[in-house]
């Protein structure tokens, strides 16, 4: 009877002791930080993406455009519009871990372009996004005056 108090009790604290060990492997596994931490003190020397976002039928510049750069890991960062572009610019930065990142840009009246590059630590990548303007124009609600029984 005491030996088999013992056994499932040993049996019990070797399964725990087995978990416990696959859930510190598991957060002890290394994953980029988000791009955002770059700044805050990562080991590894930021990398600078930029990204210019043109009208890819003119070339001029596309104002009010959102960029979005995804890692490996799936950890989003939205690109900054440069300082001296505040004013209607569209030159986009961001400072991430270096990697590999799709970089989307997007904008109202433009279909969305994706492309992929690489970020090596120390350095700056330029990245040109031409978005190509869309042929849909908004529809406004139009009000019937024929009635069914008239």
């Amino acid at each position: 009877m005491i030996k088999n108090f013992i056994n499932r009790n040993l049996r019990g604290l070797a399964l725990f002791s087995m978990i416990l060990a696959l859930v510190s492997a598991a957060l002890a596994t290394a994953s980029p930080a988000a791009a955002q931490d770059c700044i805050t003190g990562s080991p590894t020397p930021c990398a600078l993406i930029v990204v210019e976002v043109v009208d890819a039928n003119t070339g001029l510049p596309v104002n009010d455009a959102k960029v979005t750069l995804i890692d490996a890991y799936g950890n989003l960062t939205y690109a900054q519009i440069l300082p001296s572009d505040r004013a209607g610019g569209s030159t986009y930065f961001a400072y991430v871990v270096p990697g590999y990142y799709k970089v989307t840009a997007s904008a109202p009246n433009y279909n969305d372009f994706t492309t992929d590059t690489g970020a090596k630590p120390a350095e700056q990548t330029t990245v040109k996004t031409p978005l190509l303007a869309n042929s849909r124009q908004p529809t406004a609600p139009t009000l019937s005056t024929t009635f069914a029984n008239s």
